[in-house]
Order: structure tokens, then C-alpha cells, then sequence
């Protein structure tokens, strides 16, 4: 579920949500993330907090940090079902930080998580997207992590929605810059364990398992459902509903139309999402002898929605030189 600002002319009002909220309960949904955008930019916020608290939700909540005041981190640690917070951190440093982040951005962020700490019973998780800007501080966000006493650092690959869509030629990793980072997060990993977490680690794992592998001579891959609609959706401040965070501007339908639970049931959009994509390589042909294409066409069901004729195609993301 992610909040916003009170702004946006079509974003839920509190009573859209309270009655989410209660239909959430009906549903017997486990688990609510609260995010955005930034979710503290709701002047609401702890009211519709305050109301996910009726019920037995297990809650996490994602932040930049940026306006988190001792107050604020006092406030959020009062709920006992808050344990923790996600919090956004891209650059070990305000040269990195602010480069990506707008200036004063990593000095807002490092106080706000001093104060989210300082409540004594609140942990912070970091969670860094890995970009062109800071692709070579993967140990160094891991020290900073260690030294500022989170639980973690979990490092993401970037996605293509909101803001970073019209960036991407400026974020996105080249291929050796790829094969950079994937080295980095495997010393990383020898050297802090499981402290780090992310999406790199599984592709260094593919890696290891492809030494012992030859190649298959297939002209179609198949890319399995994930747990885009069918363990989460995301719902946008607007009502709208999509299968995952990640692809936001994907729509399955809008609470303000249909309830949740029909979305969820009915949509074709929710539906295609449950069922595997069977990509042909014919026009792809380098890809159909390699070694690495499981390591290309592996993860989210997100690649259709970022990358022309829905394939990771090796214009734009081929590993091999």
C-alpha cells in the first residue's frame, strides 16, 4: 500500500483508505507494507496507521528517512507491530548520496536513521539500488551499514518506473559494469555474510551453478511467475492496482471501480501474471547457445515492461562482449 502526499488530486482520501483498510481485514490479508513515494509525506499518516493497527496485519514500512524527527521515530516506535523500517540509502558518502538524491539529501537521511535508532526498539534495514553513480561503494555501504548498527543492507538492481525511467541511460549499468558489480557482491558476501541481501547474490549463485553446465541449444526460454499477483500487489495512492511495486503504471483495475478482491480474482491483467511468458530466441540468435541466457532472462516478470520486445535483448543487457 503506498502513500504519498495529499497534493495529488486524485490520491485516496483517509476514508478510501480506512475502508481498504477493512476490506484488507475481510480478505485475510497477512502482511501490509506501507511506502510510496514516501509515505510520511501523508500530513495522515498515523492516522491510517493508527487504523491498519485494528487488525492482526504483520505491517513493515518503507522510508527515505529524510523526514523522520525524533518525534516522528518515537511516534513510529509506539506501534508494536513496527519493528523495523526499510530505509532507502544510495551512496555511503553526500558526494554519492546527493548526486543521486538532490543536495543535503545524505545528511537528511543519516539523521533520520540516528533517530529512528535511537528509539532503542526500532532497526533499520538499508536498502541500496545499485546505479552507474554508485556501483563501485557495494563494500563501503556495507561498512557504513555495520558501523551505523542496521540489521542489514540489501542491494537491488535498478527498475525502470517513476523518476527512473526518464534517467535511464544515466543509471542503468553497462554490461561490464554488471560483471563489475556481480564480482563485488561475491567478495562482499565472503566477507560479511549474511548481512547483505539482494538480487545480485542470486546471480552470483546462477554463476557458480553455470560452471558445472554446457549450454542448452534452445530457441525459447521460459520465465516463471514470481510473486507478482500471486503473494502481493501494490495500490498506488490513486486507488489504482498493479501486480507488483515494480511496475506501478501496469493496471489491473481501481478500488474506487471494483473492490480488491475482485481485482485480484478477475483481472486479466492479475491473471497473465500467474502463468509463465515462453520468449522466443529466433531473432536473438547469440542468445541461444549461451551459457549465461538463464542469468539474462531469470527473475521478475518485470523485463516485458522495460525492455523493447519485452526481452532483455543483447543490445541493451548482453553480459557477453
Amino acid at each position: 500500500m503506498a502513500g504519498d502526499s495529499l497534493r495529488g488530486k486524485n490520491d485516496l482520501t483517509k476514508e478510501e483508505i480506512f475502508n481498504l483498510i477493512d476490506e484488507l481485514a475481510r480478505l485475510k490479508v497477512f502482511s501490509v507494507c506501507v511506502f510510496g513515494g514516501e509515505p510520511l509525506c501523508r500530513k495522515d499518516i498515523f492516522d491510517i496507521l493508527d487504523y491498519l493497527m485494528k487488525y492482526h496485519f504483520n505491517i513493515s514500512m518503507n522510508t527515505n528517512a529524510a523526514l523522520v524527527t525524533k518525534e516522528i521515530a518515537e511516534r513510529i516506535a509506539g506501534y508494536d507491530r513496527i519493528k523495523g523500517l526499510c530505509v532507502s540509502l544510495d551512496g555511503d558518502t553526500s558526494e554519492i548520496m546527493d548526486a543521486i538524491r538532490g543536495e543535503g539529501a545524505f545528511n537528511k537521511v543519516m539523521q533520520g536513521i540516528e533517530n529512528i535508532l535511537s528509539t532503542q526498539s526500532l532497526s533499520v534495514l538499508l536498502s541500496v539500488t545499485i546505479n552507474r553513480i554508485n556501483f563501485r561503494r557495494i563494500r563501503e555501504l556495507a561498512l557504513l551499514g555495520k558501523k551505523i548498527g542496521a540489521t542489514g543492507v540489501r542491494y537491488n538492481s535498478v527498475f525502470f518506473g517513476g523518476s527512473a525511467a526518464c534517467n535511464s541511460k544515466e543509471l542503468a549499468l553497462s554490461p561490464s559494469q554488471h560483471w563489475e558489480v556481480i564480482k563485488a557482491m561475491d567478495l562482499a558476501r565472503e566477507e560479511f555474510g549474511g548481512f547483505i541481501s539482494g538480487s545480485y547474490l542470486q546471480e552470483v549463485d546462477i554463476l557458480k551453478s553455470l560452471k558445472t553446465k554446457k549450454p542448452e541449444l534452445q530457441d525459447v526460454i521460459k520465465v516463471n511467475p514470481c510473486g507478482a499477483a500471486t503473494k502481493k500487489c501494490y495500490i498506488g495512492p490513486d486507488g489504482w492496482v498493479s501486480p507488483c511495486e515494480l511496475i506501478c503504471n501496469v493496471r489491473a483495475g481501481n478500488i474506487r471501480e471494483k473492490g480488491l478482491g475482485d481485482i485480484w480474482l478477475n483481472s486479466e491483467v492479475m491473471k497473465s501474471f500467474r502463468e509463465p511468458i515462453v520468449y522466443s530466441l529466433k531473432e536473438h540468435e547469440k542468445c541461444i547457445g549461451c551459457l549465461y541466457k538463464r542469468l539474462c532472462y531469470q527473475g521478475h516478470r518485470c523485463s516485458p515492461y522495460y525492455y523493447e520486445n519485452g526481452l532483455k535483448i543483447e543490445e541493451t543487457a548482453c553480459l557477453v562482449d
